[in-house]
């Protein structure tokens, strides 16, 4: 990599320039969370507050740093809403890892790894998942096209046939004559495994109720997650959560929909030193026509199981 010029990498001296950020201001253990006011809520529960919390917020992102009290360095950051803000974030996080923002210069691969992990709310798809349990995802399906902008060698064979899968589905979904008939095609990205098995380990010491399973990422939250408001409005899709629930691979279903996970295991998956994953609770239930409300949505639970699945992947060395 050559030097990056100011309009390929923006910052602000060695600031790089959304999260308004350093380097040494961001840990090697990163939670991402989507609203920024849980940001310090997650700190409070985190966070040994005798010692140094960092805080920045800038454009309506906050991260801030801190110590677990078993000692343990998280840096918690808004990704905000959507595969196109969690773009912007992912890239800013691994700029400031491997690359010197104040010369817009390379810097040596990390040797100890980046483990990130999203904790978020999602919806069930099927009737038989409660609100309340958590979502670890192994495969994520993404329905957006943020991702498809990163041309990322997929090598795992089940992943791709689930990718046709999707595709062919949703495009035999698609009525004949419908303007975007053959223009949306899925893309799947796959969480590191590593994380997948940390979250499900600490998920079971911790007595929280849980599935592992697909998640979809929409483009959008209303009519892009078959939610029908207004009839001027036609559809592309007019039964997607029918096709969504009919995709299964192996003992694996579809099990949620939210909005950020794979275009950011799309993104990590081209590096070694990087680990994603994702855990988010159930609040509402399509199928049951069920929603939780905003004062009674709480993730601590998984909040407190991504730190501790944290924990463990820290002390895995990078995979040579």
């Amino acid at each position: 990599m050559s030097r990056l010029t100011e309009a390929t990498l923006p910052a602000n001296g060695n600031t790089i320039y959304h999260l308004s950020i350093t380097a040494e201001d961001l840990a090697d253990n990163i939670i991402l969370v989507g609203d920024p006011e849980r940001v310090p809520k997650a700190s409070k529960l985190l966070f040994d507050e005798s010692k140094p919390i960092f805080r920045r917020d800038h454009r309506g992102l906050t991260t801030m740093t801190g110590f677990t009290p078993k000692g343990l360095r998280i840096s918690i950051v808004t990704h905000g809403m959507g595969t196109g803000s969690a773009e912007i974030i992912i890239n800013e996080i691994l700029a400031l890892k491997c690359i010197d923002v104040k010369t817009r210069t390379p810097k040596a691969a990390p040797t100890h790894p980046v483990n990130i992990i999203r904790v978020g709310t999602s919806g069930a798809i099927s009737k038989n998942t409660p609100i309340g349990t958590a979502i670890v995802t192994k495969y994520t399906v993404g329905l957006d096209n943020t991702g498809l902008f990163y041309d990322v060698k997929q090598v795992n064979k089940e992943a791709l046939e689930l990718e046709k899968e999707v595709t062919e589905k949703i495009d035999k979904a698609i009525p004949e004559g419908h303007r975007f008939k053959g223009k949306i095609r899925p893309y799947v990205s796959v969480p590191n495994p590593l994380v997948v098995e940390a979250l499900e380990k600490v998920a079971k010491e911790q007595n929280v109720s849980y599935k592992v399973g697909i998640t979809a990422s929409a483009a959008g939250f209303f009519v892009c997650q078959g939610r029908f408001i207004f009839k001027e409005l036609p559809t592309t899709i007019s039964s997607l959560e029918e096709v969504l629930m009919s995709v299964k691979t192996n003992d694996l279903m579809v099990e949620n929909f939210e909005m950020e996970m794979s275009c950011i295991t799309q993104i990590t998956q081209g590096f070694k030193w990087v680990r994603s994953g994702g855990i988010c609770e159930i609040v509402d239930n399509r199928q049951l026509k069920t929603f939780t409300s905003a004062e009674d949505v709480s993730v601590d639970k998984i909040l407190k199981v991504a730190a501790d699945a944290l924990a463990i992947l820290d002390t895995i060395p990078i995979e040579q």
